[in-house]
């Protein structure tokens, strides 16, 4: 039997990329995360005022790639 394979990554997810919660436009989002800089997703997300209770429930975020190179 042979195993699945796991997806590669997008390439996209190696430089910054718009990160939009649910209903991240009442904590200021979308923002721009940078995954070089900026750690753990979820971590940043609370740090950028997302509650830490809505996050808790798991993210089912929307995310958009920028163009070109970090």
């Amino acid at each position: 039997m042979t195993l699945p394979q796991p997806t590669p990554k997008p390439d996209w997810m190696d430089r910054p990329y718009w990160v939009d919660p649910p209903s991240g436009w009442r904590y200021g989002f979308p923002k721009l995360y940078d995954p070089a800089k900026d750690g753990p997703m979820r971590a940043w997300m609370i740090s950028q005022g997302y509650p830490k209770a809505l996050a808790d429930k798991g993210l089912n975020c929307t995310f958009t790639a920028t163009e070109g190179t970090a």
